[in-house]
């Protein structure tokens, strides 16, 4: 048995889509638990304890702690609520492993109530997984999405992705991922490109192909912490001053991301990725998904993070790195894409479903 826990009435939505295509062409019996608590809580004899309490509002925490944000709840308050749904997703897990509950689909983690369901899961022996949307889009079919093991994808570091995935022993389709790259250039594709469409941008740098540093959302602790300690956060704003690097901020983010930096260097967040990245001589991000869509435009990219796509060879680790004549592996970068774009995304199409639950329960 497979339960999707919802975080939200978006993801709702896609769960029951997903649950009811499953259900029918494999049979596994699979649900869908909203977010609401419920007085099913009040029975049963799981326990939450503090240590739970504190990992599952680790993330809020950060939040407060450190993104320019002025929405999250006071940590007491948090806490309160982290003990009502751990409660709450930890008797009903509880019950469900009497009818043969396996797997916990979830969509995130980095909020507390989704981070319950988590922590009550593992408490349980009950197994997690991760299902998040696809980063690239893709040429045809429905949007793919990316299933990880243990929780969800944005907690696989480099290493682990690699430990995973076999991605240095998959057979490149260089007709494939060279089409996919013609269609995406030509489409000005982007993870983000509902929030930069009819931003007009002409660039004019007054240094010849100047590096660019993409800024990440601050409410996106969850990559922050798992991907980036501070000494490399500290080290990637020194060379961003030290060499004169341009700086471009979040299409989601908040203006006072870029406020601690020449005004004469900032790009505005919302333009699109297509209209900076020609004129660049490298990019560099903390653990941001625009790292690995600067391949697609052959970009050296400075990388000072630990997110899954920095394998050896495929990105440098500074700026530095770059200026002391870092040279990546062309032929590596297009068997990685091959094998990220068409292997571990996944699409919802007929015949697929059997496949897509081996992964979702680690086959």
């Amino acid at each position: 048995m497979i339960v999707f826990v919802s975080c939200g009435q978006g993801s709702t939505k896609w769960f029951n889509g997903l649950a009811k295509w499953i259900t029918e062409e494999t049979k596994v019996p699979t649900e869908v638990w909203g977010w609401e608590p419920s007085p099913l809580y009040e029975h049963g004899d799981f326990k939450p304890t503090d240590a739970m309490a504190n990992d599952a509002i680790q993330w809020n925490q950060w939040r407060i702690e450190n993104a320019f944000t002025d929405h999250e709840p006071r940590v007491d308050h948090l806490k309160t609520e982290a003990f009502k749904y751990l409660k709450h997703y930890g008797v009903s897990i509880q019950m469900a492993k009497q009818r043969g509950l396996e797997t916990i689909v979830i969509g995130s983690s980095s909020r507390y109530v989704p981070r319950s369901a988590v922590v009550a899961a593992k408490a349980e022996g009950i197994q997690v997984t991760g299902l998040t949307g696809g980063i690239f889009p893709m040429m045809d079919g429905p949007a793919s999405f990316m299933i990880s093991q243990d929780g969800e994808h944005c907690e696989q570091t480099n290493e682990l992705y690699t430990e995973r995935h076999d991605w240095r022993n998959h057979e490149t389709n260089h007709k494939r991922i060279n089409a996919y790259r013609a269609w995406w250039l030509e489409n000005r594709r982007t993870k983000h490109e509902k929030a930069s469409q009819g931003v007009a941008f002409k660039p004019e740098f007054v240094i010849d192909n100047p590096y660019v540093w993409f800024i990440q959302i601050p409410q996106d602790a969850a990559c922050y912490t798992w991907w980036l300690n501070q000494q490399e956060k500290e080290q990637a704003i020194e060379d961003i001053h030290d060499l004169d690097v341009y700086v471009k901020g979040h299409p989601y983010g908040n203006p006072r991301q870029t406020q601690n930096f020449r005004p004469s260097r900032v790009i505005p967040s919302k333009v699109n990725i297509h209209d900076v990245m020609p004129y660049s001589g490298g990019i560099g991000c903390y653990t941001s998904a625009v790292g690995i869509e600067a391949w697609l435009y052959d970009k050296d990219v400075a990388v000072y993070g630990r997110p899954w796509y920095a394998q050896n060879g495929l990105v440098a680790s500074s700026f530095k790195e770059l200026q002391d004549g870092f040279k990546y592996d062309e032929e590596e970068r297009l068997r990685f894409l091959d094998y990220f774009i068409f292997e571990y995304c996944m699409q919802k199409v007929d015949g697929n479903a059997q496949a897509v639950v081996d992964r979702l329960q680690w086959r």
